[in-house]
């Protein structure tokens, strides 16, 4: 199934906005934005000829020109008319009144079209001029993986998360390809939870949430004495040329705290980790983690950070119960059943405190393929 454009409702507010604020004359301006408002309605209705009517009565001298034909455009691409589409894209004039947007759409009429070298071009193009979007860098993602490329598409969407950090569909789908037989399911796990936090109630969350726990049970086992994880193959110490100090791949420190944390936890032994026990390891996994001293490569991160501050707040058991309520449904309903306030209580934090990801804490695998190597304090193999 091809993939959907973006919705473009916010666009339009935004272009107006930039637009107003530009010194057009108001009354002209807002004559234009009133037309353009009414044609989305209708669009929305699903009125495409009625809107475009009326996008039409916005002439090509017009301030809102260049909106009324994306609209345009974008109302043909919803009935799959894509060579008008393409025709009213052509007319605008100035495409960098429409920043990265106006790539995006033309790129995926292209794909629609199945001109897949000009779709990618388009997109080259966009990333030149926008090299902070993480929506083109995602389009080019896609199309690399339809294309059998998943490396070079999850290096796009890899790029996408350090460029648009707060962007969670690039995380959406390297989460995903990761869970897809890669030696380091780890990254599945941390760029899923980076998204499952960025976007809580959308119903993707529930989605990577379930690749989440099934990556979690398809690579835990229990041995005579407690839990263990295999997240990857490389524990390797590196060693600094410059400085002799010593570092330890990522996916193997995340895999040395969950395991140090199991064996002080010691649930149940079984095939699988009952959902009680994983969610006391990985509490105590965390804040393990983030008692570490900060040094030049600090294993703390932003999802580490802001899962430690749900822990702080007393959030955890609530955070973890509606992550994966549709994994553990029977379970989830028994405890909601007596803890309504705690996930009114959970939801309010989170309104209150949303995850925050610039560019200086972004995570991603090139800034933390490597993290300075502690081991861990005796304490931590003793039994809670």
């Amino acid at each position: 199934m091809k993939h959907q454009p973006f919705i473009h409702i916010l666009s339009v507010c935004l272009l107006f906005l930039s637009h107003t604020a530009s010194g057009y004359a108001q009354s002209e301006t807002l004559s234009e934005k009133l037309i353009v408002q009414k044609a989305v309605n209708l669009m929305e209705q699903g009125r495409y000829a009625e809107s475009r009517a009326l996008l039409e009565k916005i002439p090509e001298t017009g301030t809102a020109h260049h909106i009324a034909r994306y609209e345009t455009a974008f109302s043909y691409i919803l009935e799959k008319d894509y060579r008008k589409a393409l025709k009213e894209l052509k007319r605008i004039k100035e495409p960098g009144s429409l920043e990265w947007k106006y790539y995006q759409l033309l790129g995926s009429t292209y794909h629609y079209l199945e001109q897949e070298d000009k779709a990618l071009d388009t997109f080259n193009e966009g990333l030149e001029a926008y090299p902070r979007s993480g929506m083109l860098y995602l389009e080019r993602g896609m199309m690399k993986q339809r294309k059998q490329l998943p490396n070079e598409a999850l290096s796009d969407y890899e790029k996408g998360i350090e460029a648009e950090p707060m962007f969670p569909s690039n995380y959406y789908r390297a989460s995903q390809l990761f869970a897809l037989g890669s030696s380091e399911p780890v990254w599945a796990l941390m760029y899923g939870e980076i998204m499952v936090n960025l976007i809580p109630d959308h119903p993707r969350a529930d989605e990577i949430s379930r690749l989440m726990y099934n990556c979690l049970q398809q690579n835990v086992t229990h041995n005579d004495s407690a839990f263990q994880i295999k997240l990857t193959q490389d524990n390797t110490l590196h060693v600094n040329p410059k400085d002799s100090t010593l570092s330890f791949p990522f996916p193997a420190l995340y895999q040395l705290y969950f395991n140090h944390a199991a064996r002080a936890i010691k649930g149940a032994p079984g095939k699988s980790i009952d959902f009680h026990t994983l969610c006391r390891i990985r509490e105590k996994q965390i804040l393990l983690l983030n008692a570490q001293d900060t040094g030049e490569h600090s294993p703390k991160n932003v999802l580490f950070d802001y899962l430690g501050r749900i822990i702080e707040a007393g959030h955890f058991e609530a955070y973890m119960m509606y992550t994966f309520k549709k994994q553990v449904p029977e379970l989830y309903r028994s405890w909601l059943a007596g803890h309504q306030e705690e996930l009114s209580h959970l939801k309010h934090w989170r309104k209150a405190c949303p995850l925050s990801i610039t560019p200086d804490n972004a995570f991603y695998r090139n800034k933390y393929a490597y993290v300075d190597f502690i081991i861990p304090a005796h304490e931590f193999f003793n039994p809670e």
